[in-house]
């Protein structure tokens, strides 16, 4: 296409020509517009909306068209946008030289395009079945890209979902901010420049208002200054990327992010003794299993399950036992249970089992069969020869029926649980 002896564009080869393509394409919709904007400047100097509206269109392309290597429509477009900011920054009156100027550099931006199209044989499409191949969506990352720009958002997009990532997108902040509430993404790729709104003081809000969960935020801006970048780690942000940028750093940046994100949960969702889930991820977990059951209008168990006489293990053997105890019942369960199937220690000898998709009675029967599994295989007490008979008590509480909130299903569940020990223990 429109890629110039010489030009170098800074995303993989294989994305050029779908990037230009997708360029172009957002550069011809939005022509009209910048145009009018244009028009009305010639007619009235001082029309502020019509000088953003031109300026904000200039600028993106700026940004954009270094990124898929159109050198020509970057270089017009950049000198455009440094025309407009010697008027809005400077003073400098938009005289009919300036203007004559302005309208040469969008003369050579719409031959350009209009160019460039012609030369794109092949429509402009996305590969869907990259799109339907995907793991799991609880086990991948979710990354929700807020930019104006619809070029940078689906070359983001496609680019990050070749790395097996979960990718939303949306070109204003209002949109952004619900997203964040429903979607509640992993990581937050944000515009600095909207035109209405501003990307620094969307970061602080998000920042005040979601405390449950931090959403590590990199910025992307045109605006490369320190004060500009210092402005933005100040805010909250985690990272900050200049345009235009080369794919593979942002991509890099992002499995950084996530990298040590993951070394954050382990140390403050984990267990340290057993290495499961703790009380913290449980109710994060469970949050998120309610907010899927009910777009799904599915079901799904939680199992309170607390190990019997573990006390007496302790007493007679030593806590050092009484650990090793613990992390053979954790194997056993883990042995015995699905891989979606996730189990959290909550203290001392009590764990609860979140059972995905599983009825009361699917639930009931599950924990049968695990205790009759158990019951059979005692713990090794190595070197002496010596077996521990191991048992447990459980008490279920299914969605929607035995409460429709995080703290309902763990008090009924803890409720049937503790009747079961009242009775005996090893009962559920």
């Amino acid at each position: 296409m429109m890629l110039k002896n010489g030009d170098r564009s800074l995303l993989p080869h294989n994305r050029v020509h779908q990037a230009q393509r997708i360029f172009l394409t957002g550069i011809a919709r939005r022509l009209h517009d910048a145009w009018q904007d244009l028009n009305q400047l010639l007619k009235n100097s001082d029309d502020g909306e019509a000088l953003s509206g031109l300026y904000h269109f200039a600028h993106t392309l700026k940004g954009s068209g270094e990124m898929v290597g159109l050198r020509e429509i970057a270089a017009s477009a950049g000198e455009i946008v440094t025309a407009l900011t010697l008027v809005r920054s400077y003073g400098m009156n938009l005289d009919s030289g300036l203007k004559q100027f302005i309208s040469e550099k969008m003369e050579v931006i719409q031959l350009q395009t209009a160019e460039g199209l012609r030369e794109a044989k092949k429509p402009l499409a996305f590969n869907m079945a990259e799109v339907g191949n995907f793991f799991d969506r609880r086990q991948r990352r979710k990354i929700l890209v807020v930019d104006d720009d619809h070029t940078i958002t689906a070359l983001i997009r496609e680019s990050l979902m070749d790395q097996g990532l979960l990718v939303l997108t949306c070109d204003n902040l209002t949109e952004a901010e619900q997203l964040i509430h429903s979607e509640q993404p992993d990581l937050l790729i944000l515009d600095i420049v909207f035109p209405h709104g501003d990307g620094i003081e969307f970061c602080k809000k998000i920042r005040s208002k979601h405390n449950d969960k931090i959403i590590p935020i990199i910025f992307l801006s045109v605006k490369a200054k320190l004060q500009d970048r210092l402005s933005g780690f100040a805010c909250g942000a985690d990272d900050y990327i200049s345009k235009p940028f080369v794919m593979e750093e942002l991509i890099a940046r992002v499995m950084a992010i996530f990298s040590r994100v993951q070394k954050f949960e382990h140390l403050v969702m984990k267990d340290e003794l057993t290495g499961i889930f703790n009380r913290r991820y449980l109710l994060q977990r469970l949050h998120e299993e309610i907010k899927l059951a009910q777009s799904k209008e599915a079901s799904f168990s939680v199992v309170m399950v607390d190990l019997d006489k573990f006390k007496k293990i302790n007493d007679s053997y030593g806590h050092s036992v009484g650990d090793q105890v613990l992390k053979y019942f954790v194997t056993k369960l883990k042995q015995n249970l699905r891989e979606t199937d996730v189990i959290c220690r909550c203290g001392g000898d009590e764990f609860i089992i979140l059972l995905p998709e599983a009825s009361r009675k699917s639930a009931v029967s599950i924990i049968q069969r695990i205790k009759k599994t158990i019951e059979k295989e005692p713990f090794p007490l190595i070197g002496e020869n010596a077996e521990i008979p191991l048992s447990f008590s459980a008490g279920v509480a299914s969605y929607p029926g035995d409460g429709s909130s995080a703290d309902q299903l763990l008090l009924a569940a803890d409720t049937v649980m503790y009747q079961a020990k009242q009775s005996g223990g090893t009962r559920c």
